[in-house]
């Protein structure tokens, strides 16, 4: 018989099912791993960067307390009474991507802890976290408190180991964003020290046309009161003005709005001064705008201009274009004069870009409402 040849079988290279779920589920586990750990990972660095800042903002305190003798006072006090988004003389840029912007993140304390006055800056994070950073304590993990959308300083301070009397304020909240002493982004200055006259007219007068302005609280365009001035029937051009300190060079951009009751206006105007002292040195313009009334009457008004040499201030002169001599009822409202060429929009609300020529906040105010 011949030889009978025996028939090999190669073992498959493949995997098997039960093989290959032990690798989905070993590389499951691995990318959970990983997941998890880096997940960890940012937290950890986002809890870093707020304690950091925090750090940052206390140093900025000191050195206010430093220069005054005395730890600074918040915007409120114990009994919630006054500003709470006002932390006079501290200027702090924070890292705004590591603070959890859903709450009311972030807090001032200031009031007396075993006989001497100390401070406490309190934050929450991204992370889930909240630290507190103190005069007398340094920094630490802030627990216990239900953070919010609204702001609770009392509560928080509280929590810090404050009893009343105690001062506080607030650098942010969801609704008004960051406050301006712990705002990120740039600051315009309103060199119009009154603004929209919710108090009284203080820094406004007739220049030509009209008898002297009054405050009055009828038909604002923002807040609860305007300037009215009740034309003289003596010019084409009826203006009231208000002064500011400027420097040769310097670009000024302008916004108001202006109403006309009782006789149609054909345009707004503009007419800034040079002025030296109380001298007029030079008209800069005189410039005529289009009469596009809103809903409500009022006509906004916009205008940039380069300041001359030779003077020390501006007279801004603003009011109406006539047809006729004018002798309806002329108002004014929402003035903001900055340094630069973008235009803004005065608003009302009292959010924190805004600071006013002299005191912060001087009138009602919010900005840029474009």
């Amino acid at each position: 018989m011949g030889k009978i040849v025996g028939i090999s079988y190669k073992k498959s290279a493949a995997f098997t099912i039960v093989e290959l779920l032990i690798v989905i589920v070993v590389i499951a586990i691995l990318a959970t791993i990983g997941v998890v750990g880096y997940g960890a990972i940012v937290r950890n660095a986002n809890d870093t960067s707020l304690k950091e800042d925090l750090a940052k903002l206390g140093d900025a305190i000191k050195l206010v307390a430093l220069d005054n003798q005395v730890v600074p006072d918040g915007g409120a006090t114990s009994s919630n009474t006054g500003d709470s988004s006002l932390l006079p003389g501290v200027s702090f840029k924070p890292n705004i991507s590591m603070y959890d912007l859903t709450v009311s993140n972030l807090y001032y304390c200031s009031g007396s802890i075993g006989g001497t006055k100390e401070f406490t800056v309190v934050a929450k994070g991204k992370s889930g976290k909240a630290f507190s950073y103190s005069s007398n304590d340094g920094l630490k993990e802030f627990t216990g408190y239900t953070w919010t959308a609204s702001n609770s300083g009392t509560t928080v301070c509280g929590l810090a180991g404050y009893s009343a009397p105690y001062t506080w304020s607030y650098g942010y909240n969801p609704t008004n964003q960051w406050y301006i002493w712990a705002f990120s982004g740039e600051i315009l200055t309103n060199l119009a020290s009154n603004p929209s006259m919710e108090t009284d007219i203080t820094g406004w007068a007739n220049y030509t046309g009209f008898n002297a302005p009054t405050r009055v609280t009828t038909t604002p365009w923002t807040g609860v009161a305007r300037l009215s001035a009740v034309g003289a029937n003596s010019s084409l051009s009826p203006r009231v003005y208000t002064d500011f300190l400027t420097d040769t060079g310097d670009v000024i951009s302008v916004s108001f709005r202006v109403r006309s009751d009782g006789q149609a206006a054909t345009g707004g105007f503009i007419a800034p001064k040079l002025m030296n002292g109380s001298s007029e040195v030079t008209t800069i313009a005189g410039v005529t705008t289009s009469w596009t009334p809103d809903s409500n009457g009022w006509v906004p008004v916009s205008y940039t201009f380069t300041v001359p040499a030779g003077g020390t201030k501006i007279r801004l002169s603003i009011g109406l274009a006539s047809a006729t001599n004018y002798s309806g009822t002329m108002g004014i409202d929402g003035l903001i004069v900055v340094k630069g060429s973008t235009v803004p929009i005065y608003a009302d609300g009292n959010t924190p870009r805004w600071t006013w020529s002299g005191t912060a906040n001087n009138s009602t105010s919010s900005g840029p409402a474009l």
